[in-house]
């Protein structure tokens, strides 16, 4: 692996993305921000939102998030739900257009904002055998989950142990179920929701519309990966009774796995191994952090 290279290649925002599948999901967006009412208002009139107080899924939902709890006075937190949209290259520019919109209005993260994905669990077609190949994979592969969410960190975002924990030990099920009635809670990184939803929630919330797209499309390619005739049993159970403390090495194997494009393998471990150059992290925003200091030196 050339290391030098994944630093100098900058992240560039694509066009066209390989959705083989048009998978429905949806999205939660946590931010904060100096200007909550002013911003809340210039988002409903720009988007189509929702103005009641009970979620309404068929169209956006923005609100002061009451779940954020540690903030500054001055920087309120505030969560944008999306409607259901569809892994396609116009809802990439879609979610796009609304990180540009974030940051040309002062938003910004702190450590204790997520990004959560709900993927319908259309997806997994009531299949046993595909909901246990995407929590064999999840699982095998974790470590290098929460290094790829943690996005610009290069450490683990603020209380992950108790928003996302780990469900390496847990993986062994017998039925569809059993799996959703066991992962039916906020403290695992997978979560099958009431909705008939599966959420991923590893996620370090980034306004950074390279890192977010990188995020919509690893997600993606799991669940492709998971019903796909190319999975590899063999493979995901000898890397989960074998663990590996060489995380380069996994990441490098994960990236073979889910990707076949060579630009997108390198922007997967670009956003693994922290290998930012500052043309990277130009559109970053963390509050109270200076993020030269995530510029690989």
């Amino acid at each position: 692996m050339n290391t030098n290279k994944i630093l100098k290649t900058s992240f560039k925002y694509r066009d066209n993305l390989d959705f083989k599948y048009n998978f429905k999901f949806g999205t939660e967006i946590e931010f904060i921000s100096p200007t909550s009412s002013k911003l809340i208002n210039k988002f409903t009139n720009k988007y189509n939102c929702n103005d009641n107080d009970i979620k309404d899924y068929s169209k956006y939902n923005i609100s002061i998030d009451a779940s954020h709890y540690d903030f500054e006075q001055s920087y309120k937190p505030i969560e944008i739900s999306t409607p259901i949209l569809y892994t396609n290259n116009d809802t990439s520019n879609i979610l796009n257009d609304i990180y540009m919109f974030l940051i040309n209005n002062k938003s910004c993260v702190n450590l204790r904002c997520g990004n959560h994905y709900h993927f319908s669990l259309d997806i997994l077609k009531n299949n046993f055998t595909y909901y246990n190949n995407l929590l064999k994979l999840i699982s095998a592969y974790e470590h290098i989950i929460y290094k790829f969410g943690s996005a610009e960190l290069s450490y683990l975002r603020k209380n992950i142990d108790i928003h996302s924990n780990s469900i390496k030990s847990n993986t062994q099920r017998n039925s569809i179920d059993e799996i959703k009635n066991y992962y039916n809670s906020k403290r695992y990184g997978v979560r099958f929701t009431p909705y008939d939803t599966i959420e991923i929630r590893y996620l370090f919330q980034s306004l950074n519309p390279y890192i977010t797209q990188n995020n919509l499309y690893f997600i993606y390619k799991l669940f492709e990966y998971a019903i796909s005739n190319k999975y590899d049993n063999e493979l995901i159970e000898n890397r989960l009774k074998n663990k590996s403390n060489d995380y380069i090495e996994d990441a490098k194997e994960l990236s073979n796995i889910l990707f076949d494009d060579k630009l997108d393998k390198l922007y997967f471990l670009k956003q693994v191994l922290k290998l930012y150059n500052k043309d990277d992290l130009k559109m970053s925003r963390i509050h109270n952090i200076n993020i030269k200091q995530y510029i690989y030196k």
